[in-house]
């Protein structure tokens, strides 16, 4: 009973850190990319490509360095389980973040940094939820903050290549109890791996562009400290693996006053067959998937509208679904942002994210979904 335990508990609990379900992924970075509906790969023109696409460093005006800070608010996550019966489960939770980037053009040659939560950031909370015939009480967070290095470089004057270095900073921590049975405990820190990403942007005709960005994988590796039934292990290892991504997308001004865009990403998740906890191999059931994105800007004086719609494909077999994967499903996001231009160099952006994944069921007629709103609030500058 105790390794059936292990191996399907450890598994989903390493899901459920993250609010926006689909893998680990978490594309709420930068607040004109996140209005755009992360249809931003083509689009990018300021200090978070060193997320979005390095190459896109290159559009800030020479002599010029352009800036964000901003923070992400989580006024509450919802994640619900119907089991077969007809009751439902939730979980709430909810948090802030904060982020931020700085870049400087020089003319051919472009520098960036950037701090920010690209995966996990988030948690739940269930009570009493029915597990592989026992109840269980589960909290888990998981999350990551990401020191972006970036540097880009013009080789023509429609083609800029770059690249981005990025540290993984990670905490996972997880507790689970089995009612009349025992507990388990988990908790991970430290730094935790890096990876590379190499991005193109190409401006075919005036007002069209095209951009590409592969992101390598990350070998996540934690230490840190496992309890299992009163039992308690000092040297614990968590050893995970975050896939290649490849993201390309295409920005069209249709205007001088409308931009419009469009992303398509896809991520390799089915190349992640397991991951260790507490010393022991764990198989996975993790398949690739896509997103889809659309976007679009109107600026209007002071006042620049954004909107987008993303859609991404679970990362999750649906045969595996259980309670402590509720967050996995198809996920639809509805989003939205106004700027405000308080003069030529400072626009004040908000930004807001209707994040939603869609109901899914798994063999055993259990029904899955979550709900999560963003808010965003920053500063953008270019000085």
């Amino acid at each position: 009973m105790r390794i059936k335990i292990v191996s399907a508990l450890l598994f989903c609990s390493v899901l459920v850190g993250n609010v926006f379900a689909a893998g680990w992924d978490n594309p709420v970075v930068g607040t004109r990319g996140i209005a755009m509906g992360y249809a931003y790969t083509g689009a990018v023109d300021d200090a978070s490509a060193v997320f979005w696409n390095p190459a896109g460093l290159t559009q800030i005006e020479k002599g010029k360095t352009s800036a964000e800070f901003r923070l992400m608010f989580l006024p509450t996550v919802v994640y619900t389980m119907q089991d077969t019966d007809g009751t439902e489960y939730e979980s709430t939770g909810g948090g802030v973040s904060p982020e931020g980037f700085v870049a400087i053009s020089k003319g051919d040659l472009a520098f960036g940094m950037g701090l920010y939560s690209a995966y996990g950031a988030g948690g739940m909370s269930f009570e009493g939820v029915p597990f592989m015939g026992m109840i269980a009480n589960v909290e888990s967070t998981v999350g990551f903050y990401s020191l972006g290095l970036s540097a880009a470089y013009k080789v023509l004057p429609d083609l800029s290549i770059g690249g981005t270095w990025e540290i993984e900073y990670g905490m996972m921590k997880t507790n689970t109890t089995f009612l009349g049975v025992g507990s388990y405990d988990y908790d991970y820190s430290g730094l935790a791996g890096h990876r590379f990403a190499l991005g193109m942007l190409y401006s075919a005709v005036p007002g069209l562009n095209f951009g590409l960005q592969i992101k390598s994988e990350v070998d996540i590796e934690m230490e840190g400290k496992a309890v299992e039934f009163g039992v308690a292990n000092n040297d614990s290892k968590f050893e995970h693996k975050l896939p290649y991504y490849i993201l390309a997308g295409i920005a069209f001004r249709a205007s001088p006053k409308m931009l419009l865009s469009f992303d398509y990403a896809y991520r390799m998740w089915g190349s992640v067959e397991e991951y260790i906890l507490n010393n022991a191999t764990i198989k996975t059931n993790w398949r690739n998937n896509s997103s889809f994105s659309l976007g679009a800007e109107y600026t209007a004086e002071k006042f620049v509208f954004r909107g987008g719609v993303s859609f991404t494909e679970k990362a999750m077999d649906p045969d595996y679904l259980n309670a402590l994967a509720a967050a996995e499903g198809d996920l639809l996001s509805l989003t939205a942002g106004v700027g405000y231009k308080i003069n030529a160099d400072v626009e004040i952006s908000t930004a807001y994210v209707h994040g939603m994944a869609l109901e899914t069921e798994n063999p055993q007629g259990q029904k899955f979904s979550a709900f999560t709103p963003v808010v965003t609030v920053a500063v953008r500058s270019t000085f």
